[in-house]
């Protein structure tokens, strides 16, 4: 969970706190700012639901509670910050979308729903196998041939070449 999901949410614990905006800006400072930041909220948003009024509150904070424990080991952002890392997920899902859509839409390209989803599974199986951290001078097969138009002779063409005309299209 990263903190924009994370400050979700916070937001929708703190409606159930006696002073909304206040309980949500503290415990998301907390979070971002405390190396225990994600124990810290875990027992605020705790104290909320033993404190809430009625049945409906006590499930919703049971809900976003029981997501700030199943993912706790994921949200240590203040250990990221102090590393220079990025804390969200954006830049990483636009940086996605452009790749895919930049791979996928070349001139005269058309891909049939198998083909298309080939060459994002295959470049994310080769990313993710390589050795991490790599250095820079170190660029995957996979990385080298969705910069160049022309495919590359080595890599498997099945089911990830461009359809030619209507092939493979019903009407």
């Amino acid at each position: 969970m990263d903190v924009f999901h994370a400050a979700s949410h916070l937001a929708g614990a703190s409606e159930h706190a006696a002073s909304t905006a206040e309980w949500f800006r503290r415990w998301r400072q907390v979070l971002g700012d405390e190396p225990d930041g994600v124990i810290q909220v875990i027992r605020a948003i705790r104290g909320l639901r033993e404190r809430a009024g009625n049945e409906t509150a006590r499930r919703e904070l049971g809900r976003i509670l029981s997501d700030f424990r199943k993912h706790r080991h994921r949200m240590r952002d203040h250990e990221l910050r102090r590393q220079g890392l990025i804390i969200g997920s954006g830049i990483v899902e636009a940086a996605n979308k452009t790749h895919i859509s930049e791979r996928l839409k070349r001139f005269g390209m058309r891909w049939g729903i198998a083909g298309g989803q080939a060459v994002p599974t295959f470049c994310s199986l080769v990313i993710s196998v390589s050795p991490w951290p790599r250095e820079k001078s170190q660029v995957s097969q996979c990385e080298i041939h969705t910069l160049h138009s022309q495919p590359d002779p080595t890599l498997p063409v099945a089911d990830i070449t461009p359809m030619s005309g209507n092939a493979g299209l019903t009407e």
